[in-house]
């Protein structure tokens, strides 16, 4: 695992991605339906992580951060970013004004300089901040709230309503890449699909008993 995956799983929410589908599995009915959600094909962000420091004051601050070497080409002047300080999760708005590549000869990491678009008053100089670069976008990524993905016993599940009945069957999925809300979903679900977001380890596992994996 790359240091860019840690990190970035260290600081927002990400889900590891599952294989395969699991096998059919009983759909229990509740009393109380839980609340539903829908699998849908969205334009999804593609973000390349940054970390570093505020410098400077008023007007001229800026945030100066890091960029690994494979991500180093995808980042151009003119490029927005999301910028939060730990442990915050509110998000000050960036420009990319500047990029210096290959700033480290050893490491092959590139050096780029934000500056904000909105009210920074969370930010001061040397606050260590933590930064996603929107590099493009993918069109038609089918997705699920982050809020619907569970892991459970070493699978990655989402809980499918079946029918509108009250019944709900936990399907295995695989995730894509993900950031934080929407997650990807590679293969399990289709476009429309009702989803479980609140309630679902009751509806599919009625058995299921706090601390389990």
């Amino acid at each position: 695992m790359t240091r860019r995956t840690l990190y970035a799983l260290s600081v927002l929410t990400s889900i590891s991605a599952g294989c395969g589908r699991a096998p059919a599995a009983s759909a229990p009915e509740v009393s109380d339906p839980p609340r539903l959600s829908r699998a849908e094909r969205v334009d999804l962000p593609e973000r390349v992580p940054a970390y570093g420091i505020a410098v400077g004051r008023g007007e001229g601050l800026r945030l100066e951060v890091s960029i690994e070497a494979a991500d180093s080409a995808q980042v151009r002047p003119g490029q927005t970013a999301e910028v939060f300080v730990l442990p915050s999760t509110a998000a000050v708005v960036c420009r990319v004004e500047r990029v210096l590549l290959a700033a480290s000869a050893e490491t092959g990491q590139s050096l780029a300089w934000l500056k904000p678009l909105t009210p920074a008053a969370a930010l001061t100089p040397n606050d260590f901040v933590y930064a996603r670069v929107t590099t493009g976008v993918r069109r038609g990524v089918l997705t699920v709230p982050a809020a619907a993905v569970l892991i459970r016993g070493g699978r990655t599940i989402v809980v499918r309503a079946e029918g509108g009945g009250g019944k709900y069957t936990p399907v295995e999925v695989r995730t894509g890449t993900s950031d934080g809300e929407p997650v990807e979903i590679v293969s399990g679900l289709a476009d429309g699909d009702e989803i479980v977001v609140e309630g679902g380890l009751g509806a599919a596992f009625p058995d299921f008993k706090a601390g389990e994996d």
